[in-house]
């Protein structure tokens, strides 16, 4: 008895990670930033300094659409 209780958690964990492998699989090739529809505040239409922060916070993305580096935090 023992021994399939063992089994059934095996194969449960085992099918736990094959759908965390799908998820992050499908996730990993979904679009990322402003165009993928990340709220903006009220106003970025209209003032471009303000869709720049959005843009920056939101995507972490530059002008040019490449990703800001992580450099470290506040020390």
């Amino acid at each position: 008895m023992r021994a399939k209780g063992s089994l059934l958690i095996g194969l449960s964990a085992i099918a736990i990670g094959i759908v965390g492998i799908m998820a992050i699989s499908i996730l990993s090739t979904a679009p990322t930033g402003i165009a993928a529809g990340f709220p903006l505040p009220p106003g970025a239409s209209s003032d471009p300094r303000v869709a720049n922060v959005a843009r920056i916070y939101f995507a972490a993305t530059d002008s040019s659409g490449r990703p800001i580096p992580y450099r470290g935090g506040m020390r």
